[in-house]
């Protein structure tokens, strides 16, 4: 069953306004490779964060350009210790030079394109990932400069915007779709200098107005949240909860969604 709703520019207001709170205690540089945090939003809550911090997560790759040759960049990995923490440092061998240089990094790596002048060119996809709580932050593009100091201190390139949906159906997507013609998805540029920011393409197709935000039951892939009250133990995440609201975080383009959009939801009957 689909269900479309209109939602009102007030509310998208307020919850558009959480694009960009820095967090204030960057990176400290200890052991080797870079030290990298990343910045919060702050609407997310719980998974992923530790108080106004997000935690890094084994796995995680950053990809690094030295300013000095904006073409020669390299892949950098999480150390698998750092797992979890607010400061995570990124190594590899051989390229310990980097870590003393003036940089610019992007995360995450697998959303970075091609390197044109001083602009990089950047993939958001057009399908999102649930996160209990949070957001998909592999959809959250981050950007850091560093003067050669070893530290990262990654800034959001996107915003965020809470979608709440009330309902005792259990959902396996939400779609936002926006009034304008811009686009929440594709290709977009970023100005690598010290003050970053995210550029979509101005030639946009009509999917490229909807973002799809897949719900799946954390940890276990494939089974989708029920979000509505369960006497059932093994119903969903929200198991006997009265209030059957859950909140759905879209990562958006900074500037979209000004003129208002629609959800549709979709349950698991179809």
């Amino acid at each position: 069953m689909k269900k479309t709703v209109s939602r009102l520019l007030t509310l998208l207001l307020i919850a558009a306004a959480v694009s960009c709170e820095i967090v204030e205690t960057g990176p400290e540089v200890s052991g080797e490779g870079f030290c990298a945090s990343l910045e919060s939003h702050s609407c997310a809550t719980r998974t992923m964060l530790s108080g106004s911090s997000v935690l890094w997560t084994e796995g995680d790759t950053i990809v690094v350009f030295k300013s000095s040759s904006i073409s020669d960049s390299h892949l950098f990995c999480l150390d698998p210790a750092d797992d979890g923490k607010a400061n995570g440092h990124f190594s590899e061998a051989g390229y310990e030079d980097y870590y003393s240089s003036a940089c610019y990094a992007f995360y995450p790596a697998s959303m970075a394109g091609t390197v044109s002048g001083s602009s990089l060119t950047v993939n958001l996809p057009a399908v999102q990932y649930y996160r209990d709580g949070s957001f998909d932050r592999n959809a959250n593009p981050a950007f850091a400069v560093s003067g050669g100091d070893g530290k990262l201190a990654f800034k959001n390139l996107c915003g965020l915007i809470s979608v709440a949906v009330n309902t005792a159906e259990a959902i396996s997507e939400v779609k936002i779709t926006t009034a304008a013609e811009e686009a929440l998805w594709g290709t977009g540029t970023v100005d690598m200098g010290s003050s970053p920011k995210l550029v979509m393409d101005k030639s946009i197709t009509p999917e490229q107005k909807s973002l799809v935000l897949k719900v799946y039951k954390p940890g276990d892939d494939g089974q989708f949240v029920n979000v509505g009250p369960s006497s059932d133990s093994s119903d969903g995440i929200l198991k006997g909860d009265e209030d059957p609201t859950q909140v759905f975080l879209f990562v958006v383009p900074v500037g979209t969604l000004a003129q208002g959009f629609t959800v549709t939801t979709t349950t698991t009957t179809g």
